[in-house]
This record gives C-alpha cells, structure tokens and sequence, in this order.
C-alpha cells in the first residue's frame, strides 16, 4: 500500500502508515506487526509519546490515536476535522499541538493517571485563516505553523 506519511525510527523499530489507514511496525528486516486503525487515509507522521515508547498520530477521520511498542491501542481522541499534518508533542510529553485541514491549531494536553498517560484533553484552540497540511516546530517560544493562507504563523506557548 503506498504510504504518503513519514516514517518514525524508535529505538530498533520503523512505525509508518499507509493511505488506507494501516499502522505497521518493522523491525528485523521485516514488518513484524500492523494494525488496522482506521479505513481514512492516513497522511500524518507518527510521533514519539510518553515514555513507554507510544507512537502517535492522526488521520483523515479526524481522530487521534495512541498505540503502545505492539501496535494495541492505548486510546483516541476525537478532533473532528481532517488530520494530514504530524502531531507535535512538547513540554516533555505534557503536551501535543496538531493542525487540521479545517485552519484550526489545538493544544491538547496529557491525561496522566497512576503515572500513565490515559488520553488527552483540549486546553486551546486557534483557528487560522487557512487549511494546514503541513507540520509544526517549537521555534523561540513559539509554535510555528505553515497555513494555506500564504503565511508562517508564530503562535506563543506558554509552557505547563
């Protein structure tokens, strides 16, 4: 299946998804393990999150996922617009932004219980004047988002 996402390299594993919402983990020359997450495309790049080594990532269906080392789901987390761009996690796996088709750019913060991240909460929302497709970075204390308006957005963060 072709696959428009990037890929993830955690440890001695390679996580990526394919268009037709699949999750593989491959390790050992081989894919060892997928797990269907979704029937959307999936476009965004898995990301890093928590310290068990979760991997992260949106899809077209507007949901986020969490998937632990084996590829179970942990949890999901229900957007509502389409996700194409990575998720960025920030302020040591407290917090994690993600951008939507829709303009819209949330920070959603960690829901941590007995020390494990359970799922994730929305602490803000901003909607800019364009679609986003693309992913985000930390820059200076601000969070900087390419937007289909024809401009770099620069959105302060005010850590936890």
């Amino acid at each position: 299946n072709p696959v428009f996402a990037g890929v993830l390299k955690s440890d001695e594993n390679i996580y990526f998804a394919d268009i037709y919402g699949k999750l593989s983990r491959w390790s050992n020359g081989c894919v060892e393990t997928s797990t269907q997450m979704s029937y959307s495309p999936c476009f965004s790049n898995p990301c890093r999150f928590g310290e068990n080594g979760a991997v992260l990532l949106g899809c077209h269906d507007g949901i986020i996922r969490c998937y632990d080392h084996d590829l179970n789901l942990q949890f999901e987390y229900k957007i509502g617009a389409v996700i194409r761009s990575g998720c960025l996690v920030a302020d040591g796996g407290k917090s994690v932004f993600v951008s939507t088709t829709a303009g819209d750019v949330l920070k959603l913060g960690a829901v941590v219980e007995n020390s494990v991240c359970v799922g994730l909460r929305e602490e803000s929302r901003i909607l800019l004047e364009g679609e986003i497709w693309s992913d985000s970075c930390l820059c200076d204390g601000s969070l900087a988002v390419g937007c289909r308006d024809s401009k770099l957005w620069f959105i302060k963060h005010q850590h936890h």
